[in-house]
């Protein structure tokens, strides 16, 4: 399942870093819309694990073929 939401995962790991920087350099106006981004890349990723929780285990096994 992991393998599905890798792009997200490396989305989400960008913006968490882009949001520091943004935070250590005192942008708040910046932060905030990375934050916006971020938390909706968060939403995909958790949406997609429990989408992909709920198809049966041999659907699964054909996707990743």
């Amino acid at each position: 399942m992991e393998q599905n939401t890798q792009g997200l995962n490396r989305i989400i790991r960008i913006l968490d870093e882009e949001l520091t920087e943004l935070q250590t350099a005192g942008l708040s106006r910046e932060s905030e819309k990375t934050r916006a981004r971020l938390e909706t890349y968060l939403d995909m990723r958790d949406r997609a694990r429990q989408i992909l929780e709920g198809l049966p285990d041999n659907v699964r096994r054909y996707e990743g073929q």
